[in-house]
């Protein structure tokens, strides 16, 4: 069935949008997510927020470490259905790429959110669009199952939930 899904995928976008997906996958790439959240927490910090500036890279460092460790815990291979249309190392399962904007992308909506409450809706909007769209740039550069994708969306989810309940534990605390 998973098969069936990313030959569909494949089938409905034409190989003109490649480069957009390309393009797309490396919002959810280590290269970028790491640095984006070295400057981020710089600036959280410049700016008196040190336990979140703390909080985010504790969460992107223990992000990298939870999906690398799970790809070798499951071992699960890649899809290869067709030529990669991008760069895949190693296992499958969760998709990295996934985890990784899943996390980072709802968090730094989280903590702008909170300085700019007004525009909360729009920075939440914007982190769910950019990691769904993460996730299906990889479906469509075939380099990961539906599986991969899904799970890599859940556990990124999960870890931006808790960094969430983490951050209220630390302003409850700074404001006490």
């Amino acid at each position: 069935m998973e098969e069936q899904i990313l030959w569909k995928i494949r089938g409905l976008l034409s190989p003109s949008f490649d480069f957009f997906f390309v393009f797309a996958t490396y919002l959810g790439a280590w290269n970028v997510i790491y640095p984006a959240a070295a400057l981020a927490g710089l600036a959280l910090y410049m700016a008196g927020s040190r336990g979140q500036a703390r909080l985010l890279w504790a969460l992107v460092v223990t992000t990298g470490f939870l999906g690398e460790g799970l790809k070798y815990a499951v071992a699960a291979p890649r899809p290869e259905l067709w030529p990669w249309l991008a760069e895949a190392r190693g296992y499958a399962f969760p998709s990295g790429h996934s985890l990784a904007a899943a996390t980072f992308y709802p968090v730094a909506a989280h903590l702008a959110g909170e300085r700019l409450p007004k525009f909360r809706g729009l920075f939440y909007a914007g982190a769910a669009a950019l990691a769904a769209l993460v996730g299906l740039s990889r479906l469509v550069l075939g380099v990961h199952w539906p599986r991969d994708v899904l799970g890599g969306l859940a556990l990124g989810v999960l870890q931006a939930a808790l960094a969430a309940r983490l951050n209220s534990s630390l302003s409850r605390k700074a404001s006490s």
